[in-house]
């Protein structure tokens, strides 16, 4: 009888099991349209965050007309291409110092300028004759990139300094620079 079962071929042997694969093919175009109008849906429907706002402080000119502002009292930092910055002190008089960013450029210009006199003016009082008020003027060049900002506003945090203005450079800063040099 065991050569009966051998030699019947519609009979499967038990050692050579045959299985029969299907087709694993998942047709992903639906699932693909509804993701996309989700997609579109949330952010056709979403509300946009409001700006963030930095706050700049005006000059003293602003705040109290009346008073003129001490030539020594302001640092001019004028930032430009390649990460240079040169600053001075009071009126431009074509002596302009270089400096670069960092703990032992910038930050120590910042810090010698906000500890040149003491006491520092505190910002909560309304005081201010007999204090010291540092003010510093950024005024970034057209070739300046925008990381360069960035940074000088955060040596300026970092410095705790708390009078700032940002100008912009005009011609007439650029034609005093090219005569000093």
């Amino acid at each position: 009888m065991a050569e009966i079962q051998q030699s019947n071929p519609s009979r499967k042997s038990p050692g050579k099991a045959r299985s029969n694969k299907k087709s694993t093919h998942v047709d992903m175009t639906a699932m693909v349209d509804v993701a996309f109008l989700l997609l579109t849906f949330f952010v056709l429907t979403a509300t946009m965050t409001d700006a963030f706002l930095m706050k700049f402080v005006s000059g003293p000119k602003e705040e109290h007309p009346h008073l003129p502002v001490a030539e020594e009292r302001v640092l001019t930092v004028i930032l430009e291409a390649d990460d240079q910055i040169q600053y001075y002190i009071g009126q431009y008089e074509g002596e302009l110092a270089e400096t670069h960013y960092g703990q032992t450029g910038l930050r120590k210009v910042l810090h010698e300028h906000l500890t040149a006199q003491a006491p520092l003016c505190d910002p909560a009082s309304r005081e201010i004759k007999g204090c010291w008020d540092p003010l510093f003027v950024i005024k970034p060049t057209a070739r300046a990139r925008y990381k360069n900002m960035v940074d000088m506003l955060d040596e300026l945090a970092m410095a705790g300094a708390q009078r700032y203005v940002l100008q912009s450079f005009t011609s007439a800063d650029s034609l005093a620079m090219l005569a000093a040099h």
